[in-house]
């Protein structure tokens, strides 16, 4: 009975409640409308938030990597630092041997060069004009600041490798000689350094280079053949051929 009366006394209290507003409804309208705004502000900013944030990781495994890349390549370079002190170290110490060695080099060719020149100078006169310009011209270029040590050697290696193919080979040429005083021009014949002759050109006198009294020695007459035979191979004109000739006896001091 008494539930029965409290629902009754509740139905007649909603009904004597005044109804709302459209004011309150319009208030609470825009309030919904203003948590909706507010609500979708801090989603914009939660998703912004977001965005940075992957942008954040993206740039910091690309910071991992670059810097992964950096250490690799900064270690080659360590390698080639090293590497390249080594090198350093090594052209340092063969500039050191090669400077030793062009100051042993330089009195070596300056030698070599004198020891030559006085060769030309003793040995059998032949081709003398043309020698001694060869030896000329060697010596000026070794007073040549500008000329590398190279190829001074190289010219007078050249130089040693012209006097000994003479040792080594028969030639034939004409030029002048002084006998008696008069002057003429006569063919020369060169058997290597073994012997040095002429003879007129007309085939009547021969001679030879004597290397003790350093004088030119006229020959008999029955050698005038066989020298004549002589120039005839130099100039390829016959084949070779055992010949006699006269030769000078030993220098004295050899």
């Amino acid at each position: 009975m008494k539930t029965e009366l409290s629902i009754t006394a509740a139905l007649w209290a909603f009904a004597a409640a005044p109804a709302p507003g459209a004011e309150t409804l319009s208030a609470a309208i825009d309030n919904q409308v203003e948590a909706n705004k507010a609500a979708a502000a801090a989603q914009q900013v939660i998703d912004a938030a977001g965005e940075q944030t992957r942008r954040m990781l993206d740039e910091y495994r690309e910071s991992l990597r670059q810097t992964e890349t950096l250490n690799a390549y900064n270690a080659h370079l360590r390698q080639l630092v090293a590497t390249q002190e080594t090198q350093k170290q090594s052209l340092e110490k063969q500039f050191g041997e090669i400077e030793g060695t062009r100051r042993g080099v330089v009195p070596l060719m300056l030698r070599m060069t004198e020891a030559l020149d006085r060769f030309v100078q003793l040995d059998r006169p032949f081709l003398a004009d043309a020698r001694k310009q060869r030896m000329k011209e060697l010596n000026a270029l070794m007073g040549k600041a500008d000329m590398p040590d190279a190829e001074k050697f190289r010219e007078l290696l050249d130089a040693y490798k012209v006097e000994n193919e003479y040792g080594k080979t028969i030639e034939t040429y004409q030029a002048d000689i002084q006998t008696d005083g008069k002057a003429r021009t006569v063919d020369f014949l060169r058997i290597g350094r073994v012997a040095l002759l002429y003879q007129s050109l007309d085939g009547r006198e021969s001679g030879l280079w004597n290397g003790n009294t350093r004088k030119w020695q006229a020959l008999p007459g029955n050698y005038n053949d066989a020298i004549r035979k002589g120039l005839a191979v130099a100039r390829k004109e016959v084949p070779p051929e055992l010949l006699t000739i006269a030769v000078d006896p030993p220098e004295a001091g050899r």
